[in-house]
């Protein structure tokens, strides 16, 4: 349907609606459509809108505009005349063949958007999705998808395999199946319902357990909240609630507002909160309560339309989002609130609620005297601990110094240039999100934030924090830049050891001497995943570099070493690898650049295993290396990896690479390494390099001749 061009003469029928009740698969569906490989090829230009039971054409036209062009959404902010949209629009689509996806359609005024089609080329299409056909029948003669429910036999085996993940079936537990057949029954061959229903009955397969999912109409909505779920995980499920129907969650923003609410527990010092907190998510996703998705490489969750509901029916008493003309209704037990700001007259009103826990504006449009009147609703709030102010083209930010129990606060794409100096007075805080805003520098005393725990900013704007070494709550540091005038000596980084993700350490050379270097205790970052080590070479202190290396090779973590212009170093051995049976054990990708002076790389003996994870390698500019050691010493073990990248480039000296490094090798990339040739058992031929996939050898001839 959507690629046929021999009924679209006239440019205002081509509709196409897929119907059916929620949980049938409508979006999954429209989704597997517009990923199709004929259909991305057929449309140049292709929209999804999702656009629930509030439709609003003046913004659903700024989003078409915003998806399809570069103007980004702050630019039409202001913009309130439709008119001027719709030359905008009409502008960018004239010559365009276009497909508008239409989700979750309520509204039948959608059909104002059918002017999009009379702008676009032929063969332009609307999908729609929606659960009733009243909904469509605006439109006049459109063609219509009927979702049903799955049939018996395929319900059955969709549910059997959501309650039994072992495959067994109710062979595992025959008391089961009656119970079962009959939830079955009551669920309609809904699949989304299945999959829910079917993962929450195998966290229990007892048969009282499966009677009270059964008695509880859970797919109606009218159980009560602690059958659904286990009540750690029902609080987390409930907050979601705020947010709108289609809204695309972070994984690690919605954890880290739970953790800030206290909902996340952990059992042992051994796990993080952010560890726990993200089982807690796995878990609801395993259980069908999100769904994954992806754009341009970034992942995203969402929530069905039935599950967004079942979070508001949890979540009905403690939980809410409204628009500012709505809060004259807001119950004294709400306790986390979302409200989309339009006119400010009632934004007073949630100062009212003197017990909230979580407050998160929605900014639509421009409000004179926002940020006072907005200080004036906080200085009432001094119990809230989750502040979500992003995306609220913030100037100027209100003072802040009382709201004592804050532990989030997202100000991410704002206006203003310099955070309230009274920031430093919120003791408790464990996230600040400061990310796409303008500010150069943050307030000198900000390392008072002893229980920070996520400092989200510009990386040059974080390392520039003088004495951030008082952060020791801190999980991640992007860079740090020693710079001893500015009071960032090495050893700030000693007490920092619940560091995580990746670290970039910049102006080593400042570092004198091993002793000070030592002070940094690297090796006791355990939580690191990737490790960049730089040092200047323009440096007029060659001399005092680092003649050894932390045995950075103990790091549990570790995933990714790169370490640039280490001068000081002649030789890569035991004091790297540290005193661990297998060294290295997780990293992935290792590289060493501009090592003048490094002469010799050493491997273990032994029983002991080195880089057994190893993916990558490259070496770049390190003239004086002689040799690679054999990285795959335990090649007959099942579970050693050789490196399936190598790359060697500018190391004139180098003269031999092990044969056994080559046995599961599918990239090899070498440079200017004029002396490089292979070295093999005797009883080894070239097949060793048969998994090749990419050779690629320049200014090599040894090398070269070997492979010819």
């Amino acid at each position: 349907m959507l690629l046929d061009e021999s009924n679209s003469s006239d440019r205002n029928s081509p509709v196409i609606s897929i119907l059916g009740f929620g949980g049938v698969g409508k979006t999954t569906f429209a989704r597997y459509v517009l990923a199709d490989e004929q259909v991305q090829k057929h449309f140049d230009l292709k929209v999804w809108i999702y656009v629930s039971d509030k439709f609003d054409e003046l913004e659903i036209t700024k989003q078409i505009i915003t998806s399809i062009s570069r103007i980004k959404p702050r630019e039409l902010l202001q913009v309130k005349n439709t008119s001027y949209l719709r030359r905008v629009l009409r502008d960018k689509l004239i010559g365009k063949r276009f497909l508008l996806v239409l989700d979750d359609v309520w509204d039948t005024r959608w059909e104002a958007l059918r002017h999009c089609l009379t702008y676009a080329e032929k063969g332009s299409k609307i999908l729609i999705t929606a659960r009733e056909e009243k909904s469509v029948d605006v439109m006049g003669p459109v063609r219509k998808i009927l979702l049903e429910g799955l049939v018996s036999e395929a319900f059955r085996l969709l549910f059997e395999a959501c309650a039994f993940p072992s495959g067994m079936g109710y062979f595992c537990c025959p008391e089961l199946e009656p119970v079962g057949m009959e939830i079955a029954k009551k669920l309609k061959g809904n699949p989304l319902a299945a999959k829910t229903v079917g993962k929450l009955l195998s966290a229990n397969l007892h048969h009282s357990y499966w009677r009270s999912i059964l008695t509880s109409d859970l797919w109606k909505l009218e159980q009560e909240p602690n059958d659904i779920m286990p009540a750690h995980l029902q609080r987390c499920f409930a907050c979601c609630s705020i947010f709108p129907k289609g809204y695309k969650f972070i994984k690690e923003r919605l954890v880290h507002m739970w953790m800030a609410q206290g909902f996340i527990q952990t059992q042992t010092a051994f796990v993080t909160m952010e560890d726990a907190g993200g089982e807690y998510f796995n878990n609801l996703l395993q259980r069908s309560f999100f769904e994954r998705g992806e754009r341009s490489n970034d992942v995203f969750y969402y929530m069905n339309d039935l599950i967004h509901d079942l979070a508001h029916f949890v979540s009905m008493h403690d939980c809410l989002r409204i628009d500012s003309d709505q809060i004259g209704v807001i119950s004294r037990t709400v306790r986390h609130l979302s409200i989309r700001i339009d006119r400010l007259d009632e934004v007073r009103k949630v100062a009212e609620l003197k017990n909230s826990r979580t407050l998160r504006f929605v900014f639509n449009g421009h409000v004179p005297n926002y940020s006072q009147i907005l200080q004036d609703v906080l200085k009432e709030l001094k119990s809230i601990r989750v502040l979500d102010l992003s995306d609220c083209h913030l100037a100027n930010l209100p003072e802040m110094g009382h709201l004592i129990h804050l532990r989030y606060l997202d100000l991410s794409s704002n206006d203003f240039e310099m955070p309230p100096r009274s920031l430093s007075m919120l003791y408790h805080l464990q996230v600040l999100n400061l990310q796409n805003c303008r500010i150069h520098s943050l307030p000198s005393d900000v390392n008072k934030l002893i229980n920070l725990r996520h400092l989200k900013a510009n990386s040059n704007v974080v390392s520039m924090v003088a004495n951030i070494g008082k952060l020791t709550s801190l999980q991640e540091l992007s860079l740090f830049e020693v710079d001893k005038n500015r009071g960032n000596h090495i050893k700030e980084l000693k007490n920092m050891r619940n560091l995580g993700g990746q670290l970039q350490i910049k102006c080593l050379d400042v570092v004198r001497s091993r002793e000070e270097a030592i002070e940094a205790d690297l090796y006791q970052k355990r939580h690191l995943k990737g490790l960049q080590l730089e040092w200047a070479s323009e440096s007029d202190n060659v001399e005092e570099r680092w003649e050894a290396l932390p045995p950075l090779g103990q790091l549990p973590y570790l995933k990714v070493l790169h370490m640039e212009g280490l001068d000081g170093v002649t030789q890569i051995g035991y004091q790297l690898y540290g005193n661990d049976d297998i060294v290295f054990h997780r990293l992935e990708e290792l590289t060493f650049d501009f090592m003048s002076k490094w002469e010799e790389w050493l491997g273990v003996d032994g029983g002991r295993r080195l880089f057994p994870r190893l993916r990558k390698l490259s070496i770049t500019s390190c003239p004086k290396l002689k040799r690679l050691p054999v990285l795959s010493m335990f090649k007959n073990q099942r579970d050693n990896i050789s490196p399936s990248t190598l790359q060697i480039s500018d190391c004139p000296c180098i003269t031999c690479l092990p044969g056994e490094m080559l046995h599961q090798l599918k990239i090899l990339d070498v440079k200017h390494c004029p002396s490089l040739t292979v070295s093999r058992p005797a009883n080894e031929g070239k097949e060793v390099v048969s998994s090749l996939v990419r050779l690629c050898v320049e200014d090599a001839p040894l090398l070269k001749g070997w492979f010819l």
